[in-house]
């Protein structure tokens, strides 16, 4: 997999690296297969908040990642056990039913960094 949050995107937030047993965060788009999708092609940029609806409620991620297949439907674990806590889920068991609904929040916004300030574009 190619990591789309970069590690000088991250460290904004005081971390090195997104860990998929802490942040909540979506694998969303492939590259080089076909039929391939991008969401940066769409306008969608990196650490972009999400929300999910799964599990019978609603949570928030960040696009964190990319699949290098066909398939876009992945997350970290930690939001895979947000979504089904009651699922023994781990890095090479996850969901399989087709039951979780993603949206990207699109705003020119971004996300605030660690002193909690807004950063929008142009600042």
């Amino acid at each position: 997999m190619i990591r789309v949050a970069k590690q000088e995107e991250v460290k904004h937030f005081d971390i090195k690296d997104l860990d998929a047993n802490i942040h909540p965060y979506v694998v969303f788009g492939n590259e080089e297969h076909n039929p391939s999708f991008m969401p940066n092609k769409h306008g969608m940029e990196h650490l972009r908040v999400m929300a999910i609806m799964c599990g019978g409620q609603l949570h928030y991620g960040i696009w964190g990642d990319t699949s290098g297949g066909t398939s876009t439907g992945e997350a970290s674990i930690s939001l895979a056990k947000l979504c089904f806590p009651k699922e023994d889920i781990t890095g090479d068991i996850g969901h399989s039913e087709k039951d979780v609904f993603v949206h990207w929040l699109h705003r020119k916004e971004r996300s605030s960094g660690i002193q909690g300030r807004l950063e929008s574009e142009g600042q």
